[in-house]
């Protein structure tokens, strides 16, 4: 059990820390709670040590030597178990402190409670080896502590200390109001805000005190509102503090008085804490909708934007010169009064300081007396872009020293061309020089470029080589500040004898039956020695020389000859480019037009391919098929064995010519052949192959062979038997089938029954025929069904087969269950003696031939089990057409006074 509580006087208490007044702060004697009532380790939960809950909070007294966790009073003390961890009281008391030691970095402060408000939260003190008494500096009533640390376990507590509330109500302060906010109502207003933490005030005093320097000046009660309830503590109150100045900022507290303790002697317990605010002019929206219009020159950038608020003075652009990283004024636009008094309207503004060579992001913000809003969204303007290069730049000799440089205008925005020529000396290209200036002329197509263009450069030296360039300037981008996008690809010449012009109007005649390609040309120079053929197999990506054609002297003295040349080395299945050059001691010429060639096509498979079984034969198979195609030869069949499912390897059985009785513009006979000597019962598989000289069926390709088609030889099967029949069934369950045979290539004949409606067949039998039956059909045959049950219903069918497989059934023919003999009626039993009973029936049946009188004995009203005591036949005096005659049996030997049951059973053969 705890020791005693004991109580130290005031001196004692605080002289380790004076750091609370006692005397004037409470009004009733302390209490310190030590905890050396405890020894050893344990839970403080389980107990209410001191009138207090102490959940989380566990005690030890063990040596701590070497370690902060130093007890105030020997020697037991607390430690906690989480970071926040509460002492509780059912009743209010005023909370003084404790005694701490431990870890700095735990940390700790206390946060005050009462009714379930947080009244005080203190500033966190930082724990050593050495004790330290911790006060609350509270001095309201409270019903609970928490004690917060940043690490559970690093501290130890000891000596809480604490005294009663006065028991007299009237002796208590209010209690301060809690949970004091101050919120801007506007520019010149802050409303202040409490909750009610008393039951003895009749008003509060809202007090407010101006902030120099960050020091809060003296409070003066600006407000007074009386109180909603003095029964218990109220809800949410707040008043409206106006006449305040903008930008200054405030500092407010809320006192809670009644007459016994009025503002002007308020006690601190009767003080919130203070809160503070700046009332400030609200800052405008910010703008919306900032869009720039293209540019085209470099003067200026356009921006327009939405007013979007009802306050701003005037909208200040930004401008970010480096990708939005950073941001700098670059004008502003005042609001005119209209502006300001709605939203919506439309600004615009010109930025006249740009450079048409550089990107910009644009920012608006709306501005009044509060200060910039919030950025507008942002827009981005690209820079001018710089003339597009010219593109086909070519050189022409047209003297041992001069030249023609020639190109193509790509741009829409260029006012000139500037041809630059530098000096090559092995291989590295000196600088460039100015050698012509062409300015941009009404005759260009302004709109979309595109004019073919050129210039000439002369004082070159022979053998001497030089690389040239065309570059697209404008006033924006001179040749000085030429961007790479301006400068034309560059192409290097020697400068010498004159090269010959291209050869022009390069064609291909068409191939059909010949892979061989045959080109022609016309000479357009008068210096050239030759030609070149070059060839492209990869639509112009790469070419290859392939051949030449010497130029004749009478031939190379003027231009226009005709000339022609075969490429005997082209594939048929294959397309091909060909372009041809001119030639002489200086080099080549330009390349003349390319032509396409393409590949020959293949014949068209053949379609519509079937393969059937001859008739009558076993051996032989008849493939069909459509000629689809308009220039194949002939046609290859090609058969190939079929092996588990696995097509072998096709080879040709037959070539079938295309004849002249086949329309040879559109295709479409139909075409045979018979494959002979087949194996019965193997598979084969067909295929037929559309040729001609360039295709032969020796390497088809693909687009040339038929779908295949499979067959395999087999023996026919045979007809199904017809009118299968049933015997009527009444005296026997044998069922009797009869049919007619309707083939004459069967060896057996199957019987299948089924019990459940056909739903279900199983084979109960079989019928071989002799030689002589199987020779004609109609002959007749039969099986008896030993099997069948009386009981039952059938249906049956009947196939043939033989090698060849099962024929489809026969019809079905439906068996009845034989019907049993009605049973006998108005049965009674009549006593005869006092042993003998007389049973009497009337015979209700035509097929009975006899009725079994049967007996049982009744025990306490249940009936035993039945015997047959005796048998009476059918005699002739019964009408044996209609049944109906009475017939009776006397059973004698009973026992006097014991209950007796009978029963008569209708028999027969079957039943």
């Amino acid at each position: 059990m705890p020791l005693p509580a004991f109580r130290l006087p005031c001196t004692t208490r605080f002289a380790a820390a004076a750091l609370l007044s006692c005397a004037s702060a409470f009004s009733s004697a302390s209490t310190v709670l030590n905890f050396d009532g405890y020894t050893g380790y344990g839970d403080m939960a389980p107990t209410a040590y001191g009138g207090f809950a102490w959940t989380g909070w566990f005690y030890y007294n063990t040596n701590q030597t070497g370690l902060p966790y130093n007890a105030s009073s020997p020697d037991t003390r607390l430690t906690t178990s989480t970071n926040a961890n509460a002492i509780v009281s059912a009743t209010p008391f005023y909370f003084e402190g404790a005694w701490f030691s431990g870890y700095a970095t735990a940390a700790l402060h206390y946060e005050l409670y009462l009714a379930g408000v947080k009244v005080k939260t203190t500033s966190a003190f930082a724990p050593s080896a050495t004790p330290t008494f911790v006060a609350s500096g509270y001095t309201g009533a409270v019903d609970t502590v928490v004690v917060v640390s940043l690490i559970p376990n690093y501290f130890v507590m000891d000596d809480f200390t604490y005294s009663t509330v006065p028991t007299t109500p009237t002796a208590l302060p209010p209690t301060a109001p809690v949970n004091v906010t101050a919120t801007v109502a506007s520019s010149t207003s802050v409303t202040v805000g409490w909750a009610d933490a008393s039951t003895t005030e009749t008003s509060f005093a809202v007090q407010q005190a101006a902030l120099t320097n960050g020091v809060v000046g003296p409070y003066m009660t600006v407000a007074t509102v009386p109180s909603a309830t003095t029964a218990a503590t109220g809800g949410p109150m707040s008043s409206t503090v106006t006449g305040l100045t903008a930008g200054t900022t405030y500092a407010f507290q809320v006192v809670a008085v009644n007459a016994g303790y009025p503002v002007a002697t308020a006690k601190a317990a009767s003080v919130s804490l203070a809160t503070q605010a700046t009332p400030n002019v609200p800052v405008p929206k910010a703008p919306t909708g900032l869009v720039a219009a293209a540019r085209s020159t470099a003067s200026a950038v356009t921006l327009s934007w939405t007013d979007a608020s009802s306050d701003e003075t005037a909208f200040s652009v930004n401008r970010s010169d480096d990708g939005g990283v950073s941001w700098s004024a670059v004008g502003s636009v005042t609001s005119s009064a209209a502006q300001t008094s709605a939203v919506g309207g439309a600004i615009v503004f010109n930025d006249t300081t740009v450079v048409g060579t550089a990107a910009y992001q644009y920012q608006v913000q709306a501005v009044n007396a509060g200060g910039l809003s919030l950025p507008s969204n942002t827009v981005s303007v690209a820079a001018l872009p710089a003339p597009a290069a010219p593109t086909g730049v070519a050189v022409a000799m047209t003297s041992a020293s001069t030249a023609t440089i020639s190109w193509t205008d790509a741009s829409t925005d260029e006012t000139s061309f500037v041809v630059q020529k530098a000096t090559v000396i092995g291989g590295a290209v000196g600088p460039y020089a100015t050698v012509a200036t062409l300015t941009r002329s009404g005759t260009q197509t302004t709109g979309v470029g595109g004019a073919a263009l050129s210039a000439n450069a002369s004082g070159l030296i022979a053998g001497q080589t030089y690389a040239w360039r065309v570059i697209a300037a404008n006033a924006l981008y001179p040749v000085a500040a030429a961007q790479a996008a301006s400068i034309s690809a560059v192409i290097q010449a020697v400068a010498g004898p004159v090269l010959p012009a291209a050869p022009t109007t390069l064609s291909a005649a068409l191939r059909s039956t010949s892979a061989t390609v045959v080109l022609s040309w016309v000479d357009a120079s008068t210096n050239e020695t030759g030609f070149n053929v070059s060839r492209s197999s990869d639509a112009g990506v790469t070419w290859a020389a392939i051949g030449s054609v010497t130029a004749a002297t009478v031939q190379a003295a003027t231009t226009g000859t005709s000339l022609s040349y075969s490429d005997a080395t082209a594939l048929a299945g294959s397309a091909y480019q060909y372009r041809v050059t001119a030639v002489n001691a200086s080099g080549s010429s330009a390349a003349s037009n390319v032509v396409s060639v393409a590949a020959v096509p293949a014949p068209l498979a053949p379609t519509g391919v079937s393969a059937l079984a001859v008739a009558g034969s076993t051996t032989s198979v008849t493939v069909s098929w459509v000629d689809a195609s308009i220039d194949e030869t002939s046609f290859a069949v090609q058969q190939a064995p079929v092996t588990a499912g696995v097509v072998g390897v096709f080879g040709t059985v037959a070539t079938v010519a295309r004849s002249g009785t086949q329309t040879t513009g559109t295709g479409g006979t139909a075409l045979s052949f018979t494959a002979t000597a087949l194996t019965t019962g193997s598979t084969y598989a067909w295929r037929v192959v559309a040729a001609n000289a360039v295709y032969p069926a020796t390497a088809p390709v693909a687009a040339s062979i038929s779908a295949e088609v499979q067959a395999t030889l087999q023996v026919p099967v045979p007809a199904a038997p017809t009118t299968l029949a049933a015997a009527t069934r009444s005296t026997s369950a044998t069922v009797v089938l009869s049919w007619m045979d309707a083939s004459t290539n069967e060896t057996a004949f199957s019987v299948s029954r089924s019990s459940d409606a056909g739903l279900t067949w199983a084979v109960i039998g079989s019928v071989t025929p002799t030689t002589a039956q199987t020779t004609s059909t109609g002959t007749a045959f039969s099986y008896s069904d030993t099997t069948a049950l009386a009981g039952s219903a059938y249906q049956y069918r009947v196939t043939a087969s033989n090698a060849g497989g099962s024929s489809a059934a026969s019809n079905v023919v439906s068996v009845a269950a034989v019907p049993a003999p009605l049973a006998p009626t108005s049965v009674t039993a009549a006593v005869a003696s006092g042993t003998s009973v007389t049973v009497s029936w009337v015979d209700a049946s035509i097929d009975e031939t006899s009725f079994d009188v049967q007996q049982a004995p009744v025990t306490a009203g249940v009936v035993g089990a039945f015997a047959t005591v005796s048998t009476v036949a059918r005699s002739g005096t019964q009408t044996t057409g209609t049944g109906g005659t009475a017939l009776s049996f006397t059973a004698t030997a009973l026992t006097t006074g014991s209950p007796y049951a009978w029963r008569v059973v209708a028999a027969n053969a079957v039943y």
